[in-house]
């Protein structure tokens, strides 16, 4: 019995050996500042005290999952922010290069207009020779010819207009292996505000380069005035020529809109009586005779440029001789030449550089044409700057009536 007792003794005694070690081990960690007494004390309580243990397990979970969480939130922020960044930069850089023209043509072959940052031009062969650097360039002005001004869009219409053409005469005026140009025509006529411009244009250039006209189709109006700046004028066989006279046109649409109950309303000031047009689809109106004496002056000043390409033709004398055939009517090709309003006939393009080339004394040569192209990140913030006024709300209700002038 006493062996018993003490053998109980001694194990109460080893168990409180054992939890005296335990506290001075910790307090011993906890002293000497051990990264892991704290894991320790915590294993030795979850013994004593189970239930605060687990609740403060509990307690502190939804912590420390958050916290996982907020990496991987800023992560995704910061790549979609780099991103961002770099687009805008791109972007940024590629708008610059439009508007220097610094469009690379080493491997492309489009070359950036010198006058239009939404034109380029690459130079295709038409007929090549090995044996010289001398060109001659075909510029082809066909369809209708439409007016976009410098600001305008060159590839607005989806037609040829003055700044298509107007970018090809500048290239082919900066080239020093051109040595001729022929302008092709096949267009019925255009919008007068083209005549002026382009004319001076390529009277500049002929003082360079010699410049030809081709009328391969029809060349009537406008089309007819252009080729007058140059220093010759041939056509094919069966071409269509002349209708020298100006021609404006007035749209009412007035009735159309009254039918979907649109209603345009002109106010000028009190004095502006001709403001409004209204009265200018009476031919016994006063803005009826005003803009047909525009037209008489426009009349007069196409008559002007066709006798001063024509004068050198020995069946045109005067003025009055042209004034003969400008009534509007078309003459074919045979017709023409016997009155003197092309100087020869030529059955393709091939023997119109034929002849230039003889004129320039020019052995070896080749023949290229121009095709245009637009510059697209410029025609881009074109199209961008169009539609903006329409985003921000500017909705404006066209005039009823519209004023085209064609030749």
């Amino acid at each position: 019995m006493e062996e018993s007792t003490n053998t109980d003794i001694t194990a109460h005694n080893s168990r409180n050996d054992q939890n005296n070690n335990i506290l001075s081990d910790q307090k011993l960690l906890q002293h000497s500042g051990n990264p892991y007494s704290q894991n320790t004390s915590n294993m030795y309580m979850s013994h004593q005290i189970p239930f605060q243990n687990n609740f403060s397990s509990w307690n502190s979970a939804p912590q420390n999952n958050k916290g996982s969480r907020n990496p991987i939130i800023f992560g995704c922020l910061f790549v979609f922010i780099v991103i961002i960044l770099i687009g805008i930069l791109c972007f940024a850089c590629m708008f610059i290069t439009s508007l220097l023209g610094t469009v690379s043509t080493q491997n492309t072959g489009l070359v950036q207009s010198t006058l239009y940052s939404d034109v380029q031009i690459k130079e295709i062969p038409y007929k090549t020779s090995n044996e010289t650097n001398n060109k001659i360039v075909i510029i082809n002005i066909v369809g209708p010819i439409d007016y976009v001004g410098p600001t305008g869009e060159a590839f607005a219409s989806g037609s040829v207009n003055d700044k298509i053409i107007l970018a090809q005469i500048e290239q082919a005026k900066i080239d020093p292996n051109v040595k001729g140009v022929i302008f092709r025509f096949d267009s019925p006529g255009g919008v007068a505000n083209v005549a002026r411009p382009v004319c001076d244009a390529i009277k500049e250039l002929n003082k360079e380069k010699l410049t030809y006209a081709y009328i391969d189709g029809t060349g009537a109006s406008l089309a007819y005035w252009l080729p007058n700046c140059t220093s010759k004028i041939y056509a094919s066989p069966g071409s269509l020529v002349g209708s020298i006279g100006v021609i404006a046109t007035f749209v009412d649409f007035s009735k159309a809109l009254d039918n979907l109950g649109i209603k345009v309303v002109e106010i000028t000031n009190t004095v502006g009586i001709h403001k409004a047009q209204s009265d200018i689809l009476d031919p016994n109106s006063e803005e009826y005779r005003k803009y047909r004496s525009v037209l008489d002056e426009l009349y007069e000043e196409f008559l002007s440029a066709v006798y001063e390409g024509r004068k050198n033709n020995e069946k045109v004398k005067t003025k009055d001789y042209i004034k003969r055939y400008a009534d509007g009517s078309i003459f074919p090709t045979k017709e023409a030449l016997e009155i003197g309003l092309i100087d020869d006939m030529a059955p393709s393009v091939d023997a119109v550089a034929a002849k230039l080339a003889e004129r320039k004394q020019i052995g070896a040569y080749s023949i290229v044409y121009y095709d245009i192209q637009g510059n697209p990140w410029a025609v881009f913030f074109s199209q961008l700057q169009t539609i903006l006024p329409f985003l921000m709300g500017n909705k404006n209700v066209p005039s009823s009536r519209v004023i085209i002038l064609l030749m």
